[in-house]
């Protein structure tokens, strides 16, 4: 099944998603609730669900987005959520405005978990029923049209990875690096045009000054050395091939994409959801940057050395 990136929504756009695919799932009388506090509710209906087994009566639904990736229904923080809810939930059944409770969000669904929640809900609030709309769910029901208004068609193809190469590079990198200025990789990236580079290529000055600049940049030489260190070759041959394929995929599955920064984004989490075991988290986007200065990736501009 195709995934969708829900998390790069903002919270008001990913409300409004879940709301017109309650239109789609219950009624056209969905009724949408402004930002403020929402008592509970970021959206009601009222009537006969048209494609939601047949239901009759009065519906709550409730949007909680994260921008935790990989985040769980089962997680801690989730779990305090529905327990901030149940107060809400309670008096709304007691005033007799609730009979099927709806809760969507962009966090992954266990089954078991995931029916301990409904049992906790239904039996401190005694609503009728109950029903949590994981990721799951979410990618089920998208459409042409939801895609195309919520801009999620870019996101739409999987990119099929396999970091298993880059986790090994990294570890070995974090266990023999030490930060040592490596000249020649100073000066060679001094030889070509960085600014051709990022024209060409669509990043933001802001992405590359405030990000590259100011944080990345202060390793690059450690991985030109650890890379060009004849002890490391194994290491380098599985850089090549990393950056190989990620160049592909930017090139064929992220062509669509506005500025480049975002091709480090998806494939970021894409390396994340495969390998979130990887503790240091931050050299992942050390390497993507370092294969964007290093001209491993990204179109380049006119060569003016050997490199770049």
């Amino acid at each position: 099944m195709n995934t969708f990136h829900f998390i790069d929504l903002s919270r008001e756009e990913f409300e409004s998603m879940v709301n017109d695919i309650c239109r789609s799932i219950l009624g056209m009388a969905t009724i949408s609730f402004s930002e403020g506090k929402d008592g509970g509710r970021d959206g009601i209906f009222h009537g006969i669900a048209k494609n939601f087994n047949g239901y009759e009566g009065k519906f709550v639904i409730q949007a909680k987005k994260t921008g935790k990736l990989n985040a769980s229904c089962s997680d801690s923080n989730f779990i305090k959520i529905i327990d901030e809810e149940i107060p809400k939930i309670k008096s709304l059944v007691q005033e007799g405005n609730l009979d099927y409770y709806l809760m969507f969000t962009n966090r992954k669904l266990p089954g078991i978990g995931n029916q301990k929640l409904i049992d906790n809900i239904k039996e401190k609030t005694g609503v009728k029923e109950v029903y949590i709309m994981g990721l799951e769910n979410l990618n089920s029901y998208m459409d042409d049209s939801l895609i195309s208004r919520y801009n999620l068609n870019k996101y739409r193809e999987p990119l099929r990875i396999n970091p298993e190469d880059l986790k090994s590079l990294i570890y070995e990198f974090e266990k023999n690096t030490n930060h040592i200025v490596n000249p020649e990789f100073v000066n060679r990236i001094k030889a070509f045009d960085i600014e051709k580079k990022n024209e060409i290529n669509n990043m933001s000055n802001d992405f590359y000054k405030e990000v590259i600049l100011k944080s990345s940049n202060l390793r690059f030489d450690e991985i030109d050395l650890f890379l060009q260190d004849p002890i490391n070759e194994e290491y380098n041959e599985m850089y090549k091939e990393v950056s190989s394929e990620f160049q592909e995929k930017i090139f064929t599955k992220l062509k669509n994409v506005k500025f480049f920064e975002e091709n480090f984004d998806v494939l970021y989490d894409e390396i994340l959801s495969k390998m979130p075991e990887i503790k240091k988290r931050s050299l992942i986007r050390l390497f993507l940057h370092y294969m964007y200065i290093n001209c491993d990736i990204g179109k380049s501009p006119v060569m003016e050395e050997e490199k770049c």
